[in-house]
């Protein structure tokens, strides 16, 4: 599968990303997010556009 991590800072929209039939997405907590490690080591790189 291909792993996504929402990212705060930038990334693909979830809107508007052409994303595979299988995902595994990574959420981080609201304030700090994913760690820089697990971010480096994803697929792709996703954000929630307000």
């Amino acid at each position: 599968p291909c792993w996504a991590a929402l990212d705060p800072h930038g990334g693909a929209s979830v809107w508007t990303a052409r994303l595979p039939e299988t995902l595994l997405l990574a959420v981080g907590a609201e304030g700090p997010g994913l760690s820089p490690e697990l971010l480096a080591r994803s697929d792709l790189r996703l954000t929630i556009p307000l």
